[in-house]
């Protein structure tokens, strides 16, 4: 069986081999308009994309990447998301930063999550729009959605949560 989307969405993408465009119009579900939260971009992508996050916190690790070849060694799949720079930054749930925040609308809410990136920049990553009260009750609850995936040598496309985001420490991936 199928299971429904957790929440409408239409996405517009323009990936070239030289630079990335994504954008998403999201639908808030019935239940959640009128709620105040923030609306977060963030990215699974292979942990060699990814520039090391300032603070000591480890980034999260969610798997591994899915190589182009079985010759290929498959890298960790990290969180991440886009700096000023156009570069991906490893970051933990705690540390994911809000596209907008406010009240849910019945409007919904307009999302660029790309933005005339290099492609090689985020070559390989998976590309989530979500909302929720903060960054760890979106990752929590499962109130995201993946956008895109961005062809690369190593493919980070985890499969999408029954409920929420979750991990075993003690093992890779």
């Amino acid at each position: 069986t199928t299971r429904a989307p957790v929440f409408e969405m239409t996405v517009r993408t323009d990936i070239t081999p030289t630079v990335s465009n994504a954008e998403a119009d999201i639908r808030f579900r019935a239940e959640d308009i009128g709620r105040s939260a923030s609306v977060f971009t963030f990215a699974v992508a292979p942990q060699t994309r990814v520039v090391k996050a300032a603070s000591t916190e480890a980034p999260l690790v969610v798997r591994k990447s899915v190589p182009a070849s079985d010759k290929d060694t498959p890298v960790a799949c990290v969180l991440a998301q886009l700096n000023a720079s156009g570069q991906l930054q490893a970051v933990s749930a705690s540390q994911l930063q809000a596209y907008v925040s406010g009240v849910l609308s019945a409007q919904g809410q307009s999302v660029s999550i790309l933005d005339n990136v290099p492609t090689a920049n985020v070559a390989g990553a998976t590309f989530y729009v979500g909302y929720g009260s903060s960054a760890d009750a979106m990752i929590n609850d499962g109130i995201n959605r993946s956008v895109v995936t961005v062809p690369g040598e190593q493919q980070c496309q985890p499969a999408p949560p029954q409920t929420g985001w979750w991990w075993y420490p003690a093992e890779d991936g």
